[in-house]
């Protein structure tokens, strides 16, 4: 195989998420990791290359020890079967992230200064043969007439 294209660090992240493509039912998946630019998780289903998906999951804040909500749309990067996962190893790109959500990635990984931002919304729509994932990404995040975050669920975390 190739070198990696990775560009943001990451960090393990374990518990579930959902994952919706609209108009089918959602789908729940494992969080392998995350990093600033997206998150890897493993699905039971196989979901093609560039398909736009509903991202929810749960991330913790450091500082409270509690964990907040993000709802985002994201694109399937890559799919690829995985025996020693026990299914689709999915890479999902984050779109247009709100600043607060970047932040609390951040946190989260644990960066202090990214070196590289992620793709401005110029850079997605130019992007070889993924100019329509990018631009159905922003066309579904515009189409939410309300953040779906102003209501999040807060939990207290689990010990470790």
């Amino acid at each position: 195989m190739g070198a990696e294209r990775r560009e943001f660090e990451r960090r393990a992240m374990t518990g579930p998420a959902r994952i919706t493509i609209e108009g089918k039912p959602p789908i729940m998946v494992r969080i392998l990791d995350i990093s600033f630019g997206g998150m890897c998780v493993v699905s039971d289903t196989n979901i093609p290359n560039r398909q736009v998906l509903k991202l929810e999951f749960n991330i913790l804040i450091r500082k409270s020890g509690l964990y907040t909500a993000i709802v985002t749309h994201v694109v399937v990067a890559y799919s690829a079967f995985s025996s020693d996962q026990g299914g689709f190893k999915l890479g999902l790109q984050f779109g247009l992230l709100p600043d607060h959500y970047k932040l609390l990635v951040l946190q989260y990984v644990g960066v202090k200064k990214v070196e590289k931002a992620p793709p401005s919304e110029a850079e997605l729509n130019e992007a070889p043969n993924d100019a329509d994932a990018a631009a159905a990404v922003d066309e579904a995040a515009a189409a939410d007439e309300e953040p779906e975050d102003t209501a999040v669920a807060v939990k207290e975390a689990e010990s470790d």
